[in-house]
């Protein structure tokens, strides 16, 4: 089994481990772009560039713990060559903690597992994609108003190759779990 395909059934495993022991209240969902700044052999070539988040999560019935999933879109351009750049895509399951109730402002952490794609995109010539095996670690603060959830977040993304810290802002909406509630 390769690398990816064992990255791909660890993230099924962590899933399916952790959905059973859900609320029955609904997920909550969300949205959220951030400012990525590469790190590691990334930021040899790469530019600050932007990343876009959208999931869900879902309280553990009696906890403050949550589980979710995203997906994730973003861009670098590159130092060396004008119109090169690396366009970054992938899917993470999430596993976090809410530090406060639900209804109030507070701190979180997570982690996540997933499947990141390194898409390098010449100015001129043929790309190259990679597929690899990708985790991070982040901390925030919600903040609970009367129809959405504010959120903002701090990341480390580490794969392989590519390594980068998004500085992320979103909401969230809906009721049952993550950051928020």
């Amino acid at each position: 089994m390769t690398n990816n395909g064992r990255s791909a059934l660890l993230l099924a495993l962590l899933c399916a481990t952790v959905a059973p022991a859900a609320a029955q209240d609904g997920p909550s969902f969300f949205l959220g772009a951030a400012l990525t700044l590469p790190s590691g052999e990334f930021d040899d070539y790469a530019k600050a560039g932007w990343l876009a988040a959208a999931g869900f999560t879902k309280t553990l019935v009696g906890s403050r713990v949550w589980y979710g999933g995203e997906a994730i879109y973003g861009r670098n351009s590159h130092d060396d060559v004008e119109g090169d750049r690396t366009n970054l895509y992938g899917a993470n399951g999430l596993l976090g903690i809410n530090f406060s109730p639900a209804d109030q402002p507070g701190l979180y952490v997570y982690g996540s597992a997933g499947l990141l794609v390194h898409d390098f995109s010449p100015a001129t010539g043929d790309g190259d994609k990679d597929t690899q095996f990708a985790w991070s670690g982040a901390a925030g603060y919600s903040i609970p108003l009367p129809a959405i959830t504010l959120w903002f977040e701090a990341r480390y993304f580490n794969s392989t190759d590519t390594k980068f810290i998004p500085l992320m802002a979103g909401i969230i909406i809906g009721g049952g779990g993550g950051a928020a509630n």
